[in-house]
């Protein structure tokens, strides 16, 4: 049987810690589950809308999304003044 796909979304800054636990996870071959990193870091692209494009396809392409919501990530990016219309 295939392995579930799932997309997680992470501050990789300040969360990554609990994205490579569910990586020992994706090791595991006795857990039916697959994990793939959705971060915009991994795509080499300063476009917005590349970005977007990007991430909702590894998006559409999971059974299932995690997001994983820790203490920074209400907080504004760095980049957000220079995307202000």
């Amino acid at each position: 049987m295939a392995k579930k796909k799932v997309c997680c979304s992470f501050d990789y800054e300040n969360d990554r810690h609990y994205y490579n636990l569910l990586e020992a996870w994706n090791e595991n071959e006795n857990i039916d589950f697959s994990i793939n990193d959705c971060t915009p870091s991994e795509i080499q692209s300063e476009s917005i809308s590349k970005i977007k494009q990007v991430l909702s396809t590894k998006i559409g392409q999971a059974n299932y999304m995690i997001a994983i919501i820790g203490e920074h990530s209400n907080d504004e990016h760095s980049d957000s003044e220079e995307n202000r219309i």
